[in-house]
């Protein structure tokens, strides 16, 4: 990114905006350093911008709504609020002006993401080269950068929050069309099976924890694995926390085999302690069954016990796949 495009995008952008980016921005003095002193380094503010998807002007307190909204309204009261931001009406050419301080055509985004215009220069359904974002400029001044949720600014035409500075995201890979769904089912369906070719072993397990605490998870399992010495992949179900953990082993290896069944009961730990469960897809079964009384608890398991005696008086379904001996 050249500097000349970033000082064009601070020249540009909407008030609230050129604040946010000036926050990002490091203060240089020009003072000179006096030996033996030590210059206490000042404190860069985090910087989160936040945009509601098909959410009236009114259907906020902040601004004026009969509707309760204490957690927006908390975050307006201490950050900062637009004054004379205006969105376009559409999804696409309002994250495009937010993003960039341009005006939408400006950004390529005049109309949604799926509008493509050859001869506009427009309408281009997707950002364009020619504006430089937000993350960049909070990137260059030695941020980390990350989004999530919906994109919706090009994806489909190969821009994607990668390549608009941001370090880190949780974004949806948008299938516009069958054939995109296609495409994406197909990439799922082939994963599992395709990591057969990097170990001749896995343990595939599932476990579930609260949205919000997902990133917590997958961090946790990376440290597992650099631990463990062996690579975990997860994937899964992000909609309702529920991930597949695959741990890659070499079961004729005795070294690997054991760490590879430590690591599991490790996972199934660092979901419970991150206020998860044990499985939302898989069942318990018996590598799950010793760590159900972490889970649930005793007097959940006796309510159980009695209910499997009911049903199952001599015990011949299932037996020992779910609940532990007492």
């Amino acid at each position: 990114m050249k500097p000349a495009h970033i000082g064009r995008f601070l020249s540009r952008a909407c008030g609230a905006a050129i604040a946010l980016a000036a926050t990002a921005l490091p203060v240089h003095t020009g003072a000179q350093t006096v030996p033996g002193v030590v210059k206490p380094q000042p404190t860069r503010p985090n910087v989160v911008v936040i945009l509601l998807d098909d959410v009236g002007f009114s259907d906020v307190g902040a601004f004026g709504s009969e509707v309760p909204t204490p957690n927006i309204d908390a975050l307006a009261k201490g950050g900062l609020s637009f004054t004379q931001f205006y969105n376009s009406a559409r999804c696409s050419p309002s994250r495009a002006s937010l993003l960039t301080g341009t005006y939408p055509h400006q950004a390529g985004l005049g109309h949604l993401e799926g509008v493509d215009v050859p001869e506009s220069q427009g309408l281009k359904s997707k950002l364009l080269d020619r504006v430089v974002t937000l993350a960049e400029v909070a990137k260059s001044a030695g941020y980390y950068t990350a989004m999530a949720g919906k994109w919706h600014v090009g994806i489909g035409h190969g821009v994607g929050p990668w390549q608009r500075g941001f370090d880190g995201l949780l974004s949806l890979d948008d299938a516009a069309d069958e054939a995109a769904r296609d495409k994406l089912w197909a990439a799922r369906k082939a994963l599992s099976p395709s990591l057969r070719t990097l170990a001749p072993g896995k343990i595939n397990e599932d476990v579930v924890v609260p949205v919000s605490r997902i990133p917590e998870l997958v961090d946790g399992v990376q440290a597992l694995s650099r631990e463990f010495a062996l690579p975990i992949v997860c994937f899964g179900h992000a909609g309702n926390g529920n991930l597949h953990v695959n741990l890659l082993y070499d079961p004729a290896d005795p070294s690997q085999n054991e760490r590879a069944h430590a690591a599991m009961g490790r996972v199934f730990e660092l979901a419970l302690a991150l206020g998860g469960t044990l499985s939302g897809e898989h069942g318990i079964g018996l590598a799950k069954r010793d760590f159900m009384p972490q889970a649930v608890g005793a007097q959940t398991l006796a309510v159980m016990r009695q209910l499997k005696t009911v049903f199952d008086p001599d015990g011949i379904l299932n037996p020992g796949k779910l609940l532990p001996d007492e």
